[in-house]
């Protein structure tokens, strides 16, 4: 407890004493006594980033905090101000005098403590460097997606932990004040030449984006520097109009399933015009229990998937006739996509259980981050994909799938 609180309380005892002691008449004024000054002097300024010249924004909940130490005393208990979202801070009720200010909790590189003398309206500015710097930023709506295109400047070695897209009705979102958010991992360093994307599909969140109405979105980067906060890119307002019906990106082909020319299956390959999901037909394959290879192609003319490795997916319509015919251990199951021509030379591969993929009977729809694949045999080439398999190594029965419309597209 410092001296002016313990003055403040010492004061209004001497006045309740003095006022038990003469008549009610005269207690008023002796309440008086308490000359008590409250705390009245103004800190305010911003945190800027020292090579752009601008304020620098952060999350107003569980953002960037100055810590105040007022000089005078033994153990001083600190004070913590909060820096709004725009990157500006304000307290209008300080004790005048010699303070030690520091940024606490922060989104950019560490900054020396300053010592300030607090007297009526005083403004201290710290200028700083951001751990990331937003670039080339683009946030539009592309049919029912909101998708930010961007680039990234780290100002430290440290990965880049993650990007984000944040959406909320409140001027002040971000990683803390959110209803919808899309987060993806980066893990690694980044080139200033390298272009992100990122989007939030907003009919596919429905519950909470209503057609026709305006909200704010926000791109956000963390850096893996040890407590780094998220450095923001400015706020956008966007109307979302209203949703298109049944949108998806087609993306490439890597084969439609139209005809068994050029597949392969351990089982009978028909074509099925009856049981399909775009076009005219799907394949269709019965494996015996003691088989293995259920879909296998090998294409003439490589396919140039046109999609990066962190953002680009593998997607197929898979038909289930039974899900009791397959034994689900540890790797019975897989999928591979190859530039080599054939398995393991670059290859991407996934092993799944049914639950990884969500099979139930009938079709399913399958979606394969590329990031997520395993490697085998090299780097895959993206612009000459010509090998595609899909096989499963413990059988309890015969067992029918079908597939369609394989294609790559990006996941923003």
């Amino acid at each position: 407890m410092n001296y002016k609180m313990i003055w403040r309380i010492l004061s209004m005892i001497l006045a309740v004493e003095a006022a038990l002691m003469l008549p009610a008449v005269a207690s008023c004024s002796l309440f008086q006594l308490d000359t008590y000054q409250e705390p009245d002097a103004t800190l305010y300024g911003s945190i800027i980033d020292a090579a752009t010249g601008e304020a620098l924004p952060g999350d107003i909940v569980n953002g960037t905090t100055l810590k105040l130490v007022e000089h005078g005393y033994a153990d001083p208990t600190p004070t913590y101000l909060v820096v709004k979202t725009d990157g500006s801070y304000r307290n209008t009720r300080l004790y005048e005098g010699l303070y030690t200010i520091q940024p606490d909790k922060r989104n950019f590189l560490p900054v020396d403590a300053q010592e300030i003398e607090i007297a009526g309206q005083t403004q201290l500015d710290f200028y700083v460097t951001p751990y990331i710097r937003f670039s080339n930023v683009s946030i539009t709506k592309e049919a029912n997606t909101v998708l930010a295109t961007f680039n990234l400047e780290p100002t430290t070695l440290d990965a880049v932990a993650e990007i984000a897209l944040f959406a909320s009705d409140q001027a002040s979102v971000g990683s803390t004040v959110n209803s919808v958010s899309k987060v993806k991992t980066v893990g690694s360093g980044v080139l200033a030449s390298r272009q992100f994307k990122i989007g939030i599909d907003v009919a596919d969140n429905s519950s909470y984006f209503k057609e026709n109405k305006e909200y704010y979105f926000r791109l956000g980067a963390r850096s893996s520097y040890s407590g780094a906060l998220y450095n923001y890119a400015p706020t956008v307002k966007i109307n979302i109009g209203e949703f298109v019906d049944d949108i998806s990106r087609p993306g490439v082909f890597f084969d439609e399933c139209e005809s068994i020319d050029g597949w392969k299956s351990q089982g009978t390959l028909t074509v099925d015009s009856s049981e399909k999901t775009q076009g005219n037909a799907s394949l269709s394959t019965t494996v015996p229990k003691n088989a293995l290879l259920f879909f296998e192609r090998v294409l003439s003319k490589p396919v140039d998937a046109q999609v990066s490795l962190e953002d680009g997916v593998l997607a197929f319509d898979l038909y289930v006739a039974d899900l009791d015919a397959f034994g689900w251990g540890l790797g019975d199951a897989q999928i591979e996509i190859t530039s080599g021509g054939k398995a393991d030379v670059c290859e991407l591969h996934w092993t799944f259980l049914a639950d990884d993929l969500n099979l139930r009977p009938g079709w399913n729809n399958i979606r394969l981050s590329l990031a997520s694949a395993r490697k085998t045999g090299g780097t895959i080439n993206l612009q000459a994909v010509n090998y595609f398999r899909l096989y499963h190594t413990k059988l309890n029965s015969d067992a029918t799938l079908k597939i369609d419309n394989i294609r790559f597209y990006e996941d923003y």
